[in-house]
């Protein structure tokens, strides 16, 4: 028998730098180190170009920073380029201007794929469009400068809400897309069955219809994954999930979407008051909002300074207006030293109702807030975070906490500006008694049953809130129409791409 010796098979690896593989240096890290000197390659895309006595000069983007590098090109370089090419570029890292910024002196450049504008490329050089316009041109848009910018922060935010609420002790959970269930009971969702229909016809069962020969059950996209994080924290104790949710509602409007995303959150409380749910959401916006300040500066200039033209040049006509993005403005909305106002339902009904404002929608204690006066309430409190709760009962969902009298139930709605309602939350009814009454009432007894269950085995008092992500986007960046902070937007009649 014969004994190998396993190390001689499998030497020592050496350690690999797999950034080396990539052959090329990242513009945002060229900008922060400032290697003068040294002789690098980059690949981007060609942002602008102009052409001076001695030298053709051109900006360059790859997607890593809002900020541009500019790259010198001499004469033996000839720039046969349009804007909008990819290219890869070798040269020597030196320094211009008064404030030592950094470019690249080209000793060559390399066209990888050319941009003809006569040829169908929506974007021209030089020239400012409508958001309507470059939204028509979703596989483009996120080559402009606004829309990478907020691609960007779309990505540090979701990564800061995912941070934030790791280190306050709640555990991520993948709650499912397809459900045999609609959260809120309002029957705007869409349905899901298979497409092919000799696989229908091979699942068919006696009695059973189409919609059902899958799962044996009616199923939907999700609305929400409240419910199911209602059954995780009843063995972890603090839950959320962040990802799409879906929505089959005929709207066009600038606040809404058909698909969108959804952080949502659930925690065990110590009693059944709605203080803990409104210190969630308090804490976790304040310190997303402060790392998105922190860490994103060049973006969140970018989109101001491209704000200011637009509004300057008449690009857009906004059905509703907001001024261009700065930073005073979200520190003031989020991060103000006073505490966010938290008010009644009842307090916020007499502020419209006293107001001389001639409203479309006349404030009616019954029917709950309008989009125009949750704006109104926010623009009253000086543009910052108001806390509406206690909600009269008939207003909100099944699942929520009642009081004694059964009048109000222990709910809250966040208000921002821009957006109006960007959270939605409530304690969770805990009674068993009462919440079988209110599902048989409902017909949905049978349905709900193991809804029923979480609170008849081990029971606990929970509590948590949904917070649509692309609202939170829209307010921070002052941006009015929801499908301009979405990568790509679903909305009816239109699924492009």
């Amino acid at each position: 028998m014969i004994f190998l010796r396993i190390s001689n098979l499998f030497p020592r690896a050496a350690h690999v730098n797999y950034q080396s593989f990539r052959r090329f240096t990242k513009i945002s890290a060229l900008i922060e180190s400032k290697p003068v000197g040294n002789h690098i390659k980059v690949q981007g895309w060609i942002k602008s170009k102009r052409k001076m006595k001695a030298l053709t000069f051109i900006d360059v983007a790859d997607g890593s920073t809002a900020e541009k590098l500019q790259v010198a090109l001499p004469k033996n370089i000839l720039p046969q380029f349009d804007v909008g090419a990819s290219v890869k570029i070798d040269g020597t890292v030196q320094t211009f201007g008064s404030k030592g910024q950094i470019e690249i002196l080209a000793d060559n450049v390399e066209v990888i794929g050319s941009c003809n504008h006569n040829d169908g490329y929506p974007f021209a050089p030089k020239s400012t469009y409508s958001m309507e316009y470059v939204r028509q041109h979703l596989q483009f848009r996120p080559r402009t400068n606004l829309f990478s910018s907020v691609l960007r922060i779309r990505s540090c935010a979701s990564n800061a809400f995912r941070d934030h609420l790791c280190k306050q002790g709640f555990y991520e959970v993948n709650t499912p897309i397809l459900t045999s269930f609609d959260c809120e009971g309002g029957g705007e969702v869409f349905s899901v069955k298979p497409d092919s229909k000799n696989l229908l016809k091979t699942m068919a069962k006696t009695g059973v219809s189409e919609d059902e020969a899958f799962f044996d059950s009616k199923t939907y996209l999700t609305v929400s994954g409240q419910m199911h994080l209602e059954s995780a924290v009843r063995g972890l104790g603090q839950v959320y999930t962040f990802g799409p949710t879906f929505r089959a509602e005929n709207s066009k409007s600038r606040l809404h979407l058909a698909e969108f995303n959804m952080l949502e959150t659930e925690e065990v409380l110590s009693s059944s008051s709605i203080e803990p749910v409104l210190s969630t959401i308090e804490s976790m916006l304040r310190n997303v909002t402060q790392r998105i300040l922190d860490s994103t500066q060049a973006d969140l200039e970018c989109i101001r300074k491209v704000q200011i033209h637009q509004k300057t040049s008449g690009a857009d006509v906004l059905e509703y207006e907001v001024e261009p993005l700065n930073e005073e403005g979200i520190k003031n909305t989020f991060l103000s030293n006073d505490p966010y106002t938290v008010m009644s339902y009842k307090e916020a009904f007499d502020i419209l109702s006293r107001s001389k404002t001639n409203f479309k929608v006349r404030p009616a204690f019954e029917d709950g807030l309008s989009k125009e006066h949750e704006l109104y309430l926010v623009k009253h409190n000086s543009n910052r975070p108001i806390f509406v709760v206690d909600w009269p009962a008939h207003l909100k969902a099944f699942y929520m906490k009642r009081s004694k009298d059964n009048s109000t139930v222990a709910a809250v709605d966040l208000l921002v500006p821009v957006v109006g309602e960007l959270c939605g939350g409530s304690v969770r009814e805990d009674n068993v008694e009462l919440l079988s009454s209110v599902l048989k009432e409902r017909g949905l007894e049978e349905k709900m049953s193991w809804y029923v269950d979480l609170r008849r085995f081990g029971n606990v008092t929970t509590g948590g809130f949904g917070m649509g992500y692309e609202r939170y986007l829209q307010c921070l960046l002052n941006i009015p129409n929801i499908k301009d902070v979405i990568p790509y937007p679903r909305w009816p009649h239109n699924c492009q791409m």
